[in-house]
């Protein structure tokens, strides 16, 4: 009798960035790190991690990789290889902006032997990350405009109030 046992594994996904607000016509890094909290060792990890339409790659200076061979040229995807439980590997892609304005950057674990524990490679849709084997960040990100929500900032409608009852305030 034969059994089959599966590699456990617990794949995640980090991406941070040397500059979060580069300026048109900018080199700026981006640091993507694979990680497996185990218990087993992951095998054959790979990574898609896709250019975004605004930059280019820095000439003779694409990526740097802890370990396997990044595709720049093609499918970009990260041949990680392998990762024993409680460790990770990095990747540093360095771009040159081409455009300003916001930039969305997202990297996906698209394959990896093993039984993830809470996320399944390759079902994302980028470019906001879902699960933890996912990574997004914007780079120029503006955000939304808050109001100043301080109390001094409030205009009271009612000109009486009685105990349990609401008013309406305007910022």
């Amino acid at each position: 009798i034969f059994h089959t046992v599966h590699a456990t594994i617990d794949i995640s996904l980090s991406l941070s960035a040397s500059n979060l607000n580069p300026d048109q016509y900018e080199n700026t890094s981006l640091t993507l790190t694979v990680n497996n909290a185990g218990p087993d060792v992951a095998t054959n990890v790979r990574v898609s991690f896709r250019a975004p339409d605004q930059v280019v790659y820095v000439g003779g200076n694409a990526y740097t990789a802890s370990q396997g061979t990044f595709e720049v040229f093609g499918n970009e995807v990260w041949n990680v290889g392998t990762i024993a439980a409680g460790a990770s590997a990095s990747l540093q892609v360095n771009y040159f902006l081409l455009e300003e304005g916001a930039i969305a950057c997202y990297a996906e674990t698209i394959s990896a032997v093993g039984d993830d524990i809470d996320s399944t490679p390759n079902n994302g849709t980028a470019p906001i990350a879902n699960e933890d084997d996912e990574a997004d960040l914007v780079l120029n990100d503006t955000g939304i405009a808050l109001p100043d929500l301080l109390p001094q900032n409030a205009l009271a409608t009612a000109s009486s109030v009685e105990v349990g009852q609401s008013i309406g305030v305007s910022f």
